[in-house]
């Protein structure tokens, strides 16, 4: 008998423009430091769950979260770029630590023109955090809408 191999597609956590992660402007991020994944560039401040899951992580300046999904895979959604000296201003969370959710659930909405007026960029990388479980990782490009659009596929 063969390996069943489960392929996972995930969703977009924007409505925007998205782009393989080495286009991200922050070198942690292009150089697949923490992992391999996207870039997204939103139209909206809307940030939904790119996975059906659980939120294992929100950082106390709430500009990132990571949701596991039901497969396993971990996924950081990093929400701009340094705007972790925003000390939390632009972010109003609709979710907490421990939390099941769904594919296009609500989980923040961020106020871009705040992220904007600071001078940074509110590029969103997209990570998977523990690709080391997963295998054949394929980013997608393009106009993507929040809940909907895959921005990645792979392999279990």
């Amino acid at each position: 008998m063969g390996l069943l191999t489960k392929k996972m597609t995930i969703a977009a956590p924007v409505t925007g423009r998205c782009a393989p992660v080495n286009a991200c402007s922050d070198p942690v991020f292009s150089n697949k430091a923490l992992g391999d994944g996207v870039v997204l560039y939103p139209d909206d401040g809307r940030i939904v769950s790119p996975v059906d899951g659980t939120v294992i992580q929100l950082s106390h300046t709430l500009h990132a979260f990571i949701v596991q999904s039901v497969q396993g895979a971990q996924l950081l959604v990093h929400l701009g770029i340094n705007t972790v000296q925003l000390e939390g201003a632009p972010f109003n969370p609709h979710c907490k630590v421990g939390q099941e959710v769904t594919a296009g659930q609500l989980l923040m909405e961020v106020d871009l023109a705040q992220i904007s007026a600071a001078g940074l960029s509110a590029e969103t990388p997209c990570i998977l955090l523990n690709g080391e479980d997963f295998s054949n990782l394929k980013p997608h490009s393009g106009e993507v809408t929040a809940g909907k659009t895959p921005v990645m596929t792979l392999s279990k």
